[in-house]
């Protein structure tokens, strides 16, 4: 059965080139592998990703970038009378995982010392929200469905937000498939991310370390400052301004990397891996910082600022 679905996914793949489409499939591969060692049947995993065709649609829109004005939109506020609202007190809480599907995500400073996470109300889905020993456990879940049926489904293109203070020391972890995220204004001590094609934004962030994973869609990083930066991609393109790091490892197959870092060139150790990128720049030896770059054919502009 996976065997099938990963056939029907790759002769519906029409709009991305052969790379592309052998790292996708890889990709899927890899998840429904893992899935199945932990428990599930493949056929309900299968079950889960929903229609090959559908899920192709998704990634070859991404991939043109029909979710890139996102961080554009003019999201009003909820009307009170239609969401869902959890508060926490803020010094209660050490990490935050968060779990959902293709919804817009929003993570942004709140007004005080609370953790605020807020969803529109639907008779479609629900999110379980929990605390318990300084872990807050957000997670999608569609009204009707099996366990794991219930995160794998498309719920639709409703935005939910998640408020924090300010200044906190959490470990903020996110799990995606294809809705878009923006994490601003916020000082955090680490944040890990797993995501398929959504635009990735994230402006105005202080943080210890960020590591984050996607198959197509881009990153967007601006006015970010962080002991260790690690973005790997497929084909989704990785822009950078005003980042400043010690440590920088960027890895993606096709996308173009367009840097811009805070800093002295002489302070990094720049090792660049290529295949058949077009590209004259090569590795030079500085000091302890390090920038690494590894890619196959996608463009590569860097500066120092």
């Amino acid at each position: 059965m996976k065997d099938k679905f990963l056939e029907e996914l790759r002769n519906k793949l029409i709009d991305l080139n052969d790379k592309d489409v052998d790292d996708t499939i890889a990709y899927f591969n890899e998840m429904i592998e893992d899935k199945v060692s932990e428990g599930f049947s493949e056929e309900d995993v299968i079950k889960g990703l929903g229609k090959p065709q559908d899920v192709a649609i998704t990634l070859m829109g991404e991939e043109k970038g029909k979710v890139d004005n996102f961080s554009n939109e003019v999201v009003s506020d909820f009307d009170d009378e239609n969401v869902e609202r959890s508060c926490f007190p803020g010094n209660r809480i050490d990490e935050v995982n968060l779990e959902t599907v293709y919804h817009k995500i929003i993570i942004k400073e709140s007004n005080g010392d609370e953790v605020i996470f807020e969803y529109p109300k639907s008779n479609k889905y629900y999110y379980d929200v929990s605390l318990s020993g300084g872990s807050l456990d957000i997670e999608y879940s569609q009204k009707g469905l099996d366990k794991f049926m219930k995160k794998m489904m498309m719920p639709g293109d409703d935005t939910i937000r998640l408020y924090l203070p300010a200044k906190s020391h959490i470990e903020l972890n996110i799990e995606n498939v294809s809705g878009s995220m923006e994490i601003s204004d916020l000082k955090l001590d680490s944040v890990d991310i797993e995501n398929v094609s959504g635009v990735i934004r994230i402006e105005n962030v202080i943080l210890d370390s960020l590591d984050a994973e996607t198959v197509s869609g881009p990153y967007h990083l601006h006015n970010v400052k962080a002991d260790e930066i690690s973005l790997e991609s497929v084909s989704g393109r990785i822009d950078m301004t005003m980042v400043k790091a010690d440590d920088i490892d960027l890895e993606t197959v096709s996308g173009s990397l367009n840097l811009e870092i805070c800093g002295n060139k002489e302070d990094y150790n720049i090792s660049i891996e290529k295949m058949f990128a077009d590209v004259d720049i090569e590795s030079e030896s500085g000091e302890d910082n390090k920038l690494h770059i590894e890619t196959v054919s996608g463009s590569i502009n860097y500066r120092f600022v």
